[in-house]
């Protein structure tokens, strides 16, 4: 059985509604004037207007679930596949369920008559849930050769808060990955992955309370670490397949600033050229949709070398990291 699993079709869909920073940042002033003095007696960060996400997309009525399953349609037409030829459904959602209140996998399961496949929901809430879907659907297809195909998608909308400096603005958007087995595009070639729940306090998922991020707890015990572990990881990642990381062509990261994107050149001593930046303007943090949307992108600008490697980097709260390392 032929091993290599590849990710073979992305895309991702966004709502027509576009919202600016300036627009974000007066309808949220009393939130951050309370939370403003927080955030300055951080020494370790500096605080920033965002200015160059420019704006977001957000969803105004949309149909739950409607744009997962119109990018999971994309996915499938380009690698000419219908919903019965999918043996796997992964959820990679953060914060979007559906009306009644569970996963959207079961909605979409229906909708795409995607009756052989078995659906699971990776919920832990986390921004570095895609790493755990693609590390899943990866064990799946290669422990049943009755599986071929995996579809992984994301649905997320904030119902609060979205500016949220200085780390990032939350924006609307769905995406979705197929995973194949024998395919000849993007080989999956390692992957890595870490959680510390002892930091389960310290900032989470329910955006729209102003109390939900410690930030002294923060600085002290998240920021010292948080670049450590992504390196960490990113060397495990390269050791096992016996590369440097000057052999990595390109970097694909999570939208939430140019300063966290400086912080992840620095930590892993590359050049800011080696990352690709083009996906956070306009679309700010969708959560796991971000890497989807800047490996879309990057390919669609000719940035993937036949051949090459790239690395997918992301974290979430809760706190947890992620690395993925493909061949293009």
């Amino acid at each position: 059985m032929d091993q290599q699993i590849c990710i073979s079709a992305t895309a991702f869909r966004l709502p027509e509604h576009y919202v600016t920073v300036g627009e974000l940042r007066d309808a949220h002033e009393p939130a951050l004037r309370r939370s403003q003095d927080d955030a300055l007696r951080i020494p370790k960060l500096k605080q920033l207007a965002l200015e160059e996400i420019d704006g977001v997309h957000v969803f105004n009525g949309e149909e739950e679930g409607a744009l997962a399953l119109a990018s999971i349609r994309e996915t499938l037409n380009e690698r000419r596949i219908e919903g019965k030829d999918v043996g796997l459904l992964i959820d990679y959602s953060a914060v979007s369920r559906a009306k009644n209140g569970i996963s959207l996998c079961y909605k979409l399961q229906r909708d795409l008559e995607a009756n052989n496949a078995v659906t699971l929901a990776i919920g832990n809430g986390s921004c570095a849930s895609l790493q755990l879907a693609i590390q899943t659907a990866v064990a799946f297809l290669k422990s049943n050769e009755e599986i071929k195909f995996a579809l992984l998608f994301a649905e997320d909308r904030i119902r609060g808060r979205r500016f949220q400096p200085p780390f990032n603005i939350l924006g609307d958007g769905a995406s979705a990955v197929l995973i194949e087995r024998g395919a000849e595009r993007w080989v999956i070639a390692g992957a890595a992955y870490q959680s510390l729940g002892k930091f389960c306090d310290v900032l989470g998922i329910n955006h729209w309370e102003d109390g939900n991020f410690n930030w002294g707890e923060f600085e002290n015990k998240i920021v010292p670490i948080h670049y450590k572990i992504t390196r960490d990881l990113v060397f495990k990642v390269l050791e096992k397949q016996g590369l440097e990381i000057g052999q990595v062509d390109l970097i694909l990261y999570q939208n939430m600033s140019y300063n966290d994107y400086r912080g992840l050149a620095a930590a892993l001593d590359v050049a800011m050229d080696r990352t690709y930046l083009d996906g956070l303007k306009g679309h700010g943090h969708i959560f796991g949709s971000d890497l989807v949307i800047n490996l879309s992108m990057a390919s669609r600008a000719g940035r993937l070398r036949p051949g090459g490697w790239i690395l997918l980097i992301s974290s979430g709260a809760g706190f947890s990291w992620g690395v993925t390392l493909v061949k293009t």
